[in-house]
C-alpha cells in the first residue's frame, strides 16, 4: 500500500466518524437542554409505544408456539421395501434420498424380511415437528427426525438414513446369531472411518492387519486365535486377553465357564498362558478391545463384494462361526478376504495434507502483509 494510498484511507475514516458522531451529539445536547420535567414527559409519552410493541411481540411469539404444537400433516413414500412417512412437502426430497442410499448402498438387498415391518418417519427440517402418523401395530417405527443445524449437508443426512437402514436389517437374524451382535446399533460405518479405528488403537493385532497380516485382521474381528500364525502375545495386551476371558466367563459363553481352572489361572493369577490356551480353543469371541464397528463394516463389506444374492446367503448361514459367515456372504476364501477388506480400509485413508495448501498459503500471505503494515509504524522503524 502506497503512502498516498494510506493517507487516503484514514482521511476516509474520519469524515466517517465525523458522520456517525455529529448527529449524536446534537441528540446529546438537546436532551442535556430540557428540564427533568420536560424529561419525564417526554420518556412517559414513550411507555405507551414501548408497551405496544412488547405486546406484538408477545403475539408473535404465541402463534409461532402454537403453530409448532399443531402436528403436521403426513405423507407416505415407498422406496423399494421400505415405507417412509414425511410432510407432504418432503416428499420429492425424501425419495431421492432414500432411493441414492438405496442404489448405493443396499442394492439386492429386497430379500431382507425386516423392511416391510419397519415404518420410518423421516424428517430433515431446520425445526423438527410431530407428525401425524397413524398407528402401525404390524410394523417397528424407526423415528428419523434430522436438525439441519447437526446434520447440515446431504452427505449427514444420508448416512443418518444408512444408520437407520443397518439397524433395521439386524432384526433379519435370530437374537443369538453372532451376527446380529455384530450389527446392532452399529450403522454402516465408512471405510474412511474404520481405517482411522484401525490406526489409532492401541493393539497390536490393529498395528498387524494394516501392516499387511490377513491373521492379525481377524483377530481384530473376533477370531482366528487357534491359527498356528496367530500371535496373541504381541496382538493383545495381558490385561486385554483377561478381560476377553473374563467377559467371556462372566457371560458364560462360547463355552468358558468361570469354574474352570484355566479361567481361575487367567483371570485370577494373570497366567498369560492360560488366557493364550482358552482363546486357542475359540472359533470366535464376542468381546474385543477394539470397536464393534469394525465387525459391521466388515460384514457390510462382505456384502458388497458378493453381489446379487449375498444378503439371502447371510441369512443362510445366521448361527455360523463370522468367519464362515464373511467367507460365505463374499464368496472369497477368508484370508483372501480379509486381504481385500484390508486393502479397502488403506484405499480410503484419509490423506492428512488434504486441504491445507491453499490455507498454508493464505496464513502466509496474510502474515507477510501484517508484518509489511507492522514494519511501516513508527514503533517498528529501524531507522
Amino acid at each position: 500500500m502506497s503512502r498516498s494510498t494510506f493517507a487516503s484511507v484514514q482521511r476516509l475514516a474520519a469524515l466517517a466518524a465525523v458522520n456517525l458522531t455529529f448527529p449524536l451529539a446534537i441528540a446529546a445536547q438537546e436532551v442535556t437542554d430540557l428540564t427533568d420535567e420536560q424529561l419525564i414527559r417526554r420518556i412517559e409519552a414513550l411507555v405507551p409505544e414501548y408497551e405496544e410493541a412488547l405486546a406484538a411481540r408477545d403475539a408473535r411469539l404465541a402463534a409461532v408456539r402454537t403453530d409448532e404444537r399443531r402436528p403436521t400433516p403426513a405423507d407416505t413414500v415407498q422406496v423399494g421395501p421400505m415405507r417412509i412417512v414425511t410432510p407432504p412437502d418432503d416428499v420429492d426430497a425424501t425419495r431421492t434420498l432414500f432411493e441414492e442410499v438405496w442404489r448405493e448402498s443396499f442394492d439386492g438387498l429386497e430379500v431382507s424380511p425386516s423392511l416391510s415391518r419397519h415404518l420410518f418417519v423421516f424428517q430433515w427440517r431446520t425445526r423438527v415437528r410431530s407428525m401425524n402418523v397413524e398407528a402401525a401395530p404390524d410394523r417397528q417405527v424407526i423415528n428419523l427426525e434430522l436438525e439441519r443445524i447437526r446434520t447440515p449437508t446431504v452427505e449427514h443426512a444420508k448416512n443418518e438414513i444408512r444408520d437407520a437402514l443397518s439397524r433395521a436389517f439386524t432384526t433379519d437374524f435370530p437374537r443369538m446369531s453372532p451376527m446380529a451382535a455384530w450389527l446392532t446399533a452399529q450403522g454402516h460405518p465408512s471405510a474412511e472411518e474404520m481405517y482411522r479405528l484401525l490406526a489409532t488403537q492401541n493393539i497390536g493385532a490393529s498395528r498387524a492387519c494394516l501392516q499387511g497380516s490377513a491373521i492379525a485382521c481377524g483377530a481384530t474381528l473376533g477370531f482366528g486365535f487357534g491359527n498356528p500364525a496367530a500371535d496373541l502375545a504381541h496382538w493383545f495386551s495381558p490385561q486385554d486377553q483377561r478381560a476377553m476371558v473374563g467377559e467371556l466367563a462372566r457371560r458364560r459363553d462360547r463355552g468358558i465357564d468361570g469354574d474352570d481352572p484355566l479361567v481361575r489361572s487367567c483371570t485370577g493369577l494373570n497366567d498369560a498362558g492360560a488366557c493364550a490356551t482358552l482363546l486357542a480353543r475359540l472359533q470366535w469371541v464376542s468381546h474385543l478391545p477394539v470397536s464393534d464397528r469394525l465387525r459391521a463394516h466388515a460384514l457390510w463389506f462382505a456384502v458388497r463384494l458378493g453381489g446379487e444374492g449375498a444378503w439371502q446367503r447371510a441369512l443362510e448361514r445366521a448361527d455360523a462361526p463370522p468367519s464362515e459367515v464373511l467367507a460365505h456372504v463374499s464368496g472369497l476364501p477368508i484370508d483372501e478376504f480379509l486381504a481385500a477388506w484390508r486393502d479397502e480400509m488403506i484405499a480410503n485413508r484419509p490423506d492428512a495434507r488434504a486441504g491445507l495448501g491453499g490455507k498454508g498459503t493464505r496464513v502466509l500471505m496474510w502474515s507477510l502483509i501484517f508484518a509489511a503494515l507492522a514494519m511501516r509504524s513508527t514503533r517498528w522503524r529501524l531507522a
